[in-house]
Protein backbone atom coordinates (compact mmCIF):
# COMPACT_ATOMS: atom_id res chain seq x y z
CA UNK A 1 0.00 0.00 0.00
CA UNK A 2 1.02 3.39 -1.08
CA UNK A 3 1.57 6.54 1.07
CA UNK A 4 -1.35 8.28 -1.43
CA UNK A 5 -3.61 5.23 -0.77
CA UNK A 6 -3.08 5.16 2.78
CA UNK A 7 -4.17 8.93 2.93
CA UNK A 8 -6.61 8.82 0.21
CA UNK A 9 -9.65 9.21 2.49
CA UNK A 10 -11.18 13.08 3.18
CA UNK A 11 -9.87 13.15 7.21
CA UNK A 12 -6.41 11.99 6.28
CA UNK A 13 -5.74 13.95 2.73
CA UNK A 14 -3.90 16.60 4.60
CA UNK A 15 -0.92 13.55 5.37
CA UNK A 16 -0.48 12.81 1.58
CA UNK A 17 1.70 16.08 1.72
CA UNK A 18 5.20 15.16 3.20
CA UNK A 19 6.02 17.92 4.90
CA UNK A 20 2.39 17.71 6.31
CA UNK A 21 3.20 14.75 7.88
CA UNK A 22 6.70 15.97 8.78
CA UNK A 23 4.90 18.46 10.63
CA UNK A 24 2.11 16.54 12.28
CA UNK A 25 4.97 13.38 13.37
CA UNK A 26 6.86 16.01 14.91
CA UNK A 27 4.00 18.15 16.74
CA UNK A 28 2.99 14.82 18.38
CA UNK A 29 6.63 13.18 19.02
CA UNK A 30 6.89 16.94 21.26
CA UNK A 31 3.55 17.27 23.25
CA UNK A 32 4.23 13.43 24.23
CA UNK A 33 7.38 14.26 26.12
CA UNK A 34 6.19 17.95 27.08
CA UNK A 35 2.48 17.13 27.89
CA UNK A 36 3.33 17.05 31.30
CA UNK A 37 5.81 19.81 31.90
CA UNK A 38 3.56 21.57 34.08
CA UNK A 39 3.65 18.86 36.36
CA UNK A 40 6.75 17.34 36.42
CA UNK A 41 8.14 21.17 36.91
CA UNK A 42 5.88 21.84 40.02
CA UNK A 43 7.07 18.00 41.42
CA UNK A 44 10.82 19.37 41.24
CA UNK A 45 10.29 22.92 43.09
CA UNK A 46 7.98 21.55 45.20
CA UNK A 47 10.82 19.40 46.33
CA UNK A 48 13.62 22.16 45.76
CA UNK A 49 11.84 24.30 48.33
CA UNK A 50 9.23 22.41 49.94
CA UNK A 51 6.83 25.14 49.70
CA UNK A 52 3.53 25.96 47.86
CA UNK A 53 3.61 29.30 47.34
CA UNK A 54 7.03 28.44 45.39
CA UNK A 55 5.47 26.19 43.11
CA UNK A 56 2.42 29.20 42.47
CA UNK A 57 5.22 31.47 41.75
CA UNK A 58 7.03 29.53 39.29
CA UNK A 59 3.80 28.18 37.34
CA UNK A 60 2.75 31.50 37.44
CA UNK A 61 6.06 32.81 35.49
CA UNK A 62 6.26 30.10 33.60
CA UNK A 63 2.69 30.94 31.95
CA UNK A 64 3.18 34.86 32.38
CA UNK A 65 4.56 35.26 28.39
CA UNK A 66 1.92 33.36 27.36
CA UNK A 67 -0.82 35.71 28.80
CA UNK A 68 1.64 38.64 27.22
CA UNK A 69 3.58 37.53 24.80
CA UNK A 70 0.59 35.38 22.93
CA UNK A 71 -0.65 37.69 20.74
CA UNK A 72 1.97 38.90 19.89
CA UNK A 73 3.87 35.88 19.14
CA UNK A 74 0.89 35.31 16.92
CA UNK A 75 1.71 38.39 15.22
CA UNK A 76 5.09 37.86 14.34
CA UNK A 77 4.57 34.16 12.84
CA UNK A 78 2.19 35.52 10.26
CA UNK A 79 4.34 38.75 9.06
CA UNK A 80 7.53 36.46 8.67
CA UNK A 81 5.87 34.53 5.98
CA UNK A 82 8.34 31.19 7.60
CA UNK A 83 6.08 29.84 10.54
CA UNK A 84 7.92 26.81 10.21
CA UNK A 85 11.03 28.37 10.88
CA UNK A 86 9.65 30.17 13.91
CA UNK A 87 7.86 27.09 14.91
CA UNK A 88 11.33 24.86 14.98
CA UNK A 89 12.71 28.00 16.70
CA UNK A 90 10.29 28.02 19.72
CA UNK A 91 10.25 24.17 20.02
CA UNK A 92 14.08 24.37 20.26
CA UNK A 93 13.62 27.15 22.88
CA UNK A 94 11.11 24.98 24.96
CA UNK A 95 13.90 21.72 24.80
CA UNK A 96 16.66 24.03 26.24
CA UNK A 97 15.00 25.55 28.68
CA UNK A 98 13.25 22.79 29.83
CA UNK A 99 16.93 20.84 30.31
CA UNK A 100 17.57 23.60 32.50
CA UNK A 101 15.31 23.95 34.52
CA UNK A 102 15.43 20.40 35.02
CA UNK A 103 18.40 20.11 37.22
CA UNK A 104 18.17 23.94 38.41
CA UNK A 105 20.15 23.75 42.01
CA UNK A 106 17.70 26.47 43.59
CA UNK A 107 14.80 28.53 43.21
CA UNK A 108 16.05 31.37 41.70
CA UNK A 109 17.50 29.75 38.88
CA UNK A 110 14.36 27.49 38.74
CA UNK A 111 12.47 30.91 38.51
CA UNK A 112 14.76 32.20 35.71
CA UNK A 113 14.64 29.60 33.47
CA UNK A 114 10.33 29.57 33.81
CA UNK A 115 10.39 32.56 32.12
CA UNK A 116 11.97 31.41 28.72
CA UNK A 117 10.14 28.15 29.07
CA UNK A 118 7.05 30.19 28.95
CA UNK A 119 8.15 31.96 26.04
CA UNK A 120 9.46 29.05 23.85
CA UNK A 121 5.52 27.73 25.24
CA UNK A 122 3.72 30.60 23.58
CA UNK A 123 6.11 30.62 20.47
CA UNK A 124 5.49 26.59 20.10
CA UNK A 125 1.77 26.77 20.54
CA UNK A 126 1.52 30.11 18.10
CA UNK A 127 3.98 28.38 15.59
CA UNK A 128 1.68 25.59 14.78
CA UNK A 129 -1.56 27.26 14.82
CA UNK A 130 0.02 29.53 12.07
CA UNK A 131 1.24 26.30 10.19
CA UNK A 132 -2.39 24.68 9.98
CA UNK A 133 -4.32 28.13 8.97
CA UNK A 134 -1.49 29.88 7.00
CA UNK A 135 0.22 27.35 5.27
CA UNK A 136 -2.63 25.43 3.81
CA UNK A 137 -5.32 25.76 0.82
CA UNK A 138 -8.88 26.77 2.12
CA UNK A 139 -10.14 22.83 1.94
CA UNK A 140 -7.51 21.37 3.58
CA UNK A 141 -7.35 23.93 6.53
CA UNK A 142 -9.65 22.41 9.39
CA UNK A 143 -8.52 18.67 8.58
CA UNK A 144 -5.02 20.22 9.42
CA UNK A 145 -6.25 21.93 12.44
CA UNK A 146 -8.32 18.93 13.40
CA UNK A 147 -4.30 17.19 13.43
CA UNK A 148 -2.91 19.66 15.11
CA UNK A 149 -5.19 19.28 18.27
CA UNK A 150 -5.45 15.69 17.68
CA UNK A 151 -1.58 16.02 18.47
CA UNK A 152 -1.76 18.48 21.10
CA UNK A 153 -4.60 17.22 23.18
CA UNK A 154 -4.31 13.27 22.09
CA UNK A 155 -0.51 13.28 23.39
CA UNK A 156 -1.57 13.12 27.11
CA UNK A 157 -2.61 9.51 27.41
CA UNK A 158 0.45 8.62 25.93
CA UNK A 159 2.89 11.15 27.58
CA UNK A 160 1.35 10.59 30.82
CA UNK A 161 2.44 7.05 31.84
CA UNK A 162 5.96 7.70 29.95
CA UNK A 163 6.48 10.17 32.35
CA UNK A 164 5.38 8.60 35.80
CA UNK A 165 7.82 5.55 34.82
CA UNK A 166 10.60 7.69 33.73
CA UNK A 167 10.13 9.36 36.96
CA UNK A 168 10.16 6.07 38.92
CA UNK A 169 12.73 4.22 37.54
CA UNK A 170 15.52 7.45 36.81
CA UNK A 171 13.89 10.38 38.82
CA UNK A 172 12.02 13.32 38.66
CA UNK A 173 14.88 15.48 36.52
CA UNK A 174 14.38 13.22 33.86
CA UNK A 175 10.94 13.22 33.77
CA UNK A 176 11.11 16.90 32.93
CA UNK A 177 14.42 16.54 30.63
CA UNK A 178 13.43 13.57 28.72
CA UNK A 179 10.48 15.75 27.05
CA UNK A 180 12.74 18.30 26.14
CA UNK A 181 15.28 16.04 24.53
CA UNK A 182 12.38 14.33 22.57
CA UNK A 183 11.04 18.27 21.58
CA UNK A 184 14.83 18.54 20.32
CA UNK A 185 14.82 15.40 18.28
CA UNK A 186 11.91 15.96 16.63
CA UNK A 187 13.50 19.94 15.72
CA UNK A 188 16.87 18.21 14.70
CA UNK A 189 14.56 15.35 12.39
CA UNK A 190 12.12 17.61 10.87
CA UNK A 191 14.80 20.12 9.48
CA UNK A 192 17.02 17.67 8.24
CA UNK A 193 13.54 16.09 6.20
CA UNK A 194 12.51 19.55 5.20
CA UNK A 195 16.25 20.62 3.82
CA UNK A 196 16.46 17.60 1.43
CA UNK A 197 12.59 18.89 0.28
CA UNK A 198 12.94 21.50 -1.62
CA UNK A 199 15.57 25.15 -1.92
CA UNK A 200 13.77 27.07 0.89
CA UNK A 201 12.38 24.30 2.95
CA UNK A 202 11.83 25.83 6.01
CA UNK A 203 9.47 28.62 4.71
CA UNK A 204 7.98 26.17 2.49
CA UNK A 205 3.70 26.61 2.25
CA UNK A 206 3.46 23.08 4.09
CA UNK A 207 0.10 22.09 2.16
CA UNK A 208 0.76 23.91 -0.98
CA UNK A 209 0.60 21.22 -3.81
CA UNK A 210 -2.34 19.73 -5.79
CA UNK A 211 -2.02 16.44 -4.98
CA UNK A 212 -3.51 17.66 -1.12
CA UNK A 213 -6.55 19.31 -2.62
CA UNK A 214 -9.57 17.53 -2.34
CA UNK A 215 -10.49 18.91 -5.34
CA UNK A 216 -7.80 17.67 -7.14
CA UNK A 217 -7.81 14.95 -9.95
CA UNK A 218 -5.59 11.92 -8.58
CA UNK A 219 -2.39 11.09 -10.06
CA UNK A 220 -2.71 8.35 -12.97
Amino acid sequence: MTVGNLFAGPTLRSLRHRNARVFFAGLLVSNVGTSLQVTTMSLLVYRLTGRATDLGITVGLQFLPMLLLGTWAGALAGPLRAPMRWYLGMTTLLGVTGIGLAWAPNLLVALAWAVPLGVGGAGFISGANAIAQQESPDDMRGRLLALTAVAFLGSTPIGGPITGLVGDRVGAEWSLAYGSVAALAAVAAATLVLSRSSPAPLALGILDCQTCSTNAKPRS
